[in-house]
C-alpha cells in the first residue's frame, strides 16, 4: 500500500490537476462562467473520492498510520491556484 501511495505525491496530483484544468479550459469558451461551474464540480468530486479513499484505508489498515501523501487542504489549494491563474 505504501508503494502505491508513493506513486502519487502532491507534485504528481498537482500536475494531473493542471492538465485536467487545461483540457477543460480548451473545450470551453474563454471567460465562460461555465468553466468555474465545471471546475467547482470537479473539485467537489475529487474531494469526495479523496475522503472515500482515506476512509477505506482507515478501515482496511487500522492503526497502520498509512496516509495519502496529499491532504484535502493541499487539493483545495491546488484547485484554487489553477482557478485564480486563469
Amino acid at each position: 500500500m505504501k508503494r502505491v501511495i508513493s506513486l502519487y505525491p502532491g507534485k504528481e496530483v498537482k500536475k494531473g490537476l493542471e492538465q485536467l484544468y487545461k483540457k477543460i479550459e480548451k473545450h470551453l469558451i474563454d471567460d465562460s462562467p461555465l468553466l468555474q461551474v465545471v471546475w467547482r464540480n470537479m473539485q467537489d468530486e475529487f474531494l469526495k473520492q479523496l475522503k472515500h479513499y482515506n476512509e477505506v484505508m482507515g478501515q482496511c489498515y487500522p492503526n497502520s498510520r498509512i496516509d495519502l501523501e496529499v491532504s484535502i487542504q493541499d487539493v483545495l489549494n491546488y484547485f484554487s491556484q489553477f482557478a485564480m491563474q486563469h
